[in-house]
């Protein structure tokens, strides 16, 4: 008979041991995913929000009036897309430990079983930091022109 993780009820102490590894492994996992998860599904709302909140700031800027619109939500879109980057970087200290835990595990198991090396081996790393850092940038500039150009007919009047 099997317990929940595999091993034999009341099984020897290298069982348990195994049994443990086991279910740390897949703890370790889900954590990781699920952050992963979490990170693109946030960076993704936000990210998609800005541009909205970019397209309905342009259009309704007209020729003289002072676009109010885009006083208010530039700085709260600024915070926003800042709160990405932020969220990305304090989650990527529990990436940092759940995945390398997985792949200590791994070493027990045949190279054929080992999915987090073989993808810590071959994936380029710091790429979706890159990512992060690069689009944060880019819509941190757009929403700063755009409070600068809502600013500019007050503080430019004659």
């Amino acid at each position: 008979m099997m317990n929940a993780v595999g091993g034999s009820p009341g099984g020897t102490a290298p069982d348990k041991a195994w049994d443990a590894a086991k279910l740390v492994y897949g703890r370790a996992q889900d954590i990781a995913y699920h952050t992963d998860s979490i990170l693109w599904d946030i960076a993704s709302i936000v990210w998609s929000a800005n541009v909205v909140l970019l397209a309905l700031v342009f259009q309704g800027s007209s020729g003289h009036t002072v676009p109010w619109f885009a006083l208010v939500v530039s700085p709260i879109a600024m915070v926003l897309t800042l709160f990405v980057a932020r969220v990305c970087s304090v989650a990527r200290a529990t990436k940092e430990v759940a995945y390398p835990m997985c792949r200590e595990i791994e070493k027990q198991f045949p190279s054929e079983f080992r999915p987090h090396t073989k993808i810590h081996e071959r994936y380029p790393k710091g790429m979706g930091r890159h990512w992060v850092n690069g689009i944060t940038t880019l819509l941190l500039a757009a929403w700063m022109y755009t409070l600068i150009a809502a600013l500019c007919p007050l503080l430019c009047r004659k």
